[in-house]
Formats: C-alpha cells, sequence, structure tokens
C-alpha cells in the first residue's frame, strides 16, 4: 500500500490545475518540517525524473514561509539546511523553471540563510554568482542581498562584492543592502560617489533611485544633501531613511519636520516613528516622546510604552556623548593652576 508521502508525489505528478497542485504541495509541508523526513523530500526532489515533482517540493519549500506555524525561522537547522541544499541544486538544474524557481525562494530566504554552516553558506554564495546568467538574476541579486557572509571567504566575499557593485550602480537597492552587509569599504566607497551626484539632479527617477540606495549605504554626505533638500522645504518617504541610515544630531530638525509633515498621520506619531527617534534623536525628540509618554487622550497603552523605550534610549546616548566633554573639562580643571 502507497504511504501518505507516496501519494502526495504521485498528485504532484498527475495534478495540472494549479488549485489541486497547490494543494498537494501544501500538503507536502508536515514533511518538511519534521527532521526524520526532510530527507527523504529531498531524495525525491534529487532522483525524481518528473519536472512536475521537483517543482512541486520547491513550491512547497515556498509555501512553508507564508504562514506563521512553518516559517523558515521555525524550522531546525537540520531543516533549513536541507532546504539550502536542494536549492543550490536547482539553481544549477536542466529544467529553467526550477532554476528560476530556487532563486527566487532564495531571494526571501533571509530567514533560511541566518546562521547556516560558513561551507554551505560560501557555496550558496558561489552558486548563485555562478548561476546568474542562468536563473532569474534579479533573484540572484536579491539573494546575495540578503545573504550571510559570516565566515565566509575573503576571496568569495571579493567576488560577491564586485558582482554586487555592479548592480548598485545599476540602481539595485538590492544589491546595495547586499554591498553593505559584505561591509567592504572600497566597494561602498564606489556606490557612494557614482550615486551621490545624482542627489542634485533634476531628474526626479534619478534622485529616486539615489535615495533608494542610500537606505543602504551609509553616507555622511547624503544625510547632509537630504537635510539641504528639507529645509528647502522638499518632501520624500524616502528621505527619513536616508537619515535613519547616516543622519546625526545635525539632521534631527529635519527628521522630526519629516515625521510632522506626513498628513495621513493627522500630526501623531507612529510606534516606528518613536522607534526611529529613539535610535536616531536627541533633545528635541526627546522632548517629544515626553510629551507623548503624558498624552492618554491621543495614544494607547503600547504607543506610550513605545515613546517611554525610546526616551529612556536617547537618555542613554545623551549621557554617554557627553561623558568625553565632561572628562576634558576635568582634565583641564586639574591642570589649571591654583593661585597660592
Amino acid at each position: 500500500m502507497a504511504s501518505e508521502f507516496d501519494k502526495i508525489i504521485a498528485r504532484l505528478d498527475k495534478e495540472k490545475t494549479t488549485g489541486a497542485f497547490e494543494h498537494a504541495a501544501d500538503e507536502l509541508i508536515s514533511f518538511i518540517t519534521d527532521d526524520s523526513t526532510v530527507g527523504r523530500v529531498s531524495d525525491t526532489f534529487r532522483k525524481s525524473e518528473s519536472v512536475w515533482v521537483r517543482y512541486g517540493i520547491l513550491k512547497a519549500y515556498e509555501m512553508m514561509d507564508h504562514a506563521g506555524s512553518t516559517a523558515y525561522r521555525t524550522l531546525s537547522q537540520h531543516c533549513r539546511e536541507v532546504i539550502l541544499e536542494d536549492l543550490l541544486v536547482g539553481l544549477a538544474d536542466k529544467d529553467k523553471g526550477i532554476r528560476m524557481t530556487s532563486s527566487d525562494i532564495l531571494s526571501n530566504g533571509e530567514e533560511l540563510m541566518k546562521g547556516a554552516k560558513p561551507e554551505l553558506g560560501e557555496r550558496i554564495v558561489k552558486g548563485l554568482i555562478a548561476n546568474s546568467d542562468r536563473a532569474r538574476e534579479s533573484s540572484v541579486v536579491e539573494a546575495l542581498g540578503v545573504a550571510d557572509y559570516s565566515g565566509i571567504s575573503q576571496e568569495t566575499k571579493k567576488q560577491a562584492a564586485d558582482f554586487l557593485v555592479k548592480a548598485a550602480v545599476d540602481g539595485s537597492r538590492n544589491a546595495a543592502r547586499g554591498v553593505d552587509r559584505i561591509g567592504d569599504e572600497a566597494s561602498k566607497d564606489i556606490v557612494r560617489k557614482h550615486w551621490l551626484p545624482k542627489l542634485d539632479s533634476r531628474k526626479e527617477k534619478e534622485v529616486g533611485r539615489a535615495l533608494g540606495i542610500f537606505e543602504f549605504i551609509e553616507c555622511k554626505e547624503a544625510a547632509n544633501k537630504v537635510d539641504g533638500l528639507v529645509k528647502k522645504g522638499k518632501r520624500d518617504s524616502d528621505y527619513i531613511d536616508v537619515l535613519v541610515r547616516s543622519g546625526d544630531e545635525r539632521h534631527e530638525d529635519s527628521m522630526i519636520k519629516l515625521m510632522e509633515g506626513r498628513d495621513w498621520m493627522g500630526g501623531r506619531y507612529c510606534i516606528a516613528d518613536m522607534e526611529i527617534l529613539g535610535k536616531k534623536g536627541w533633545k528635541k525628540s526627546s522632548e517629544i516622546l515626553n510629551r507623548i509618554v503624558k498624552n492618554k487622550k491621543d495614544y494607547d497603552e503600547q504607543e506610550i510604552e513605545a515613546a517611554r523605550k525610546a526616551s529612556k534610549e536617547i537618555e542613554g546616548r545623551m549621557t554617554v556623548s557627553s561623558k568625553p566633554a565632561e572628562k576634558k573639562l576635568e582634565e583641564a580643571m586639574k591642570r589649571k593652576k591654583v593661585p597660592a
């Protein structure tokens, strides 16, 4: 008698309507989330001569992250690494659809790749680069943008950085994210030098692409330019992202002005705003947050608690920032001669 697993595999090979095919793939997920059965799924993916069976297994891998109970972050390391090994095989498959789907899944695979063994992480990065012209290139770029580069050799990091720099210069935000994750300053500088002048362009589309890049690449000059644009009365939803990435105390007024200028909030600060103020704000932001803490009318308990937490974060940062100045003053006073 055929097992439940075998019946599902047979349906994947037989069903041609989308609904029935996806239903069979969904039933396969329980075998993927179990350490004792995930190997059987993997063996079937690698050995089956049916493209429908292999695609159905990939479909199950893809569908898993759409439900909280089976999300990638909930899986054991063993299950995650089995899936990653299969996706690596899929990148080099003879079937174009399998290659494309494998790269698509990896493009949303940050949680899958997080904490993977360095040797596996290295092979994934190399596999993505090697198959970039055979899989879906945009998905390959996105996957490299969220890959885990800890433990990967400098040689492979350099290959990934060179690949991503070209894509970032072409305007890919996902590539810029990858360049930032790799952390090579020379690579970041190439991207910065290309996109910084674009912030002065008269073409809105070009400015928008530059803002998207600097959402991920830290650049003090970009923050200064955005600050200048805000002071001239200009507004853009991406301005805050650039200031969060690269801004400092000098840009606090612009950051607050951008938040206050969002009409859809009706003058209120959302929790995301409070978190930004806590991360990047100083004295004025602290005053705003303290007013929110006292405002029982316009803010609920969760929002007030978020404001309180952000305010404490600013207090801690301001305290640390003031210590060097206090120490210098103390040393100066010690050196000062006391009249006899």
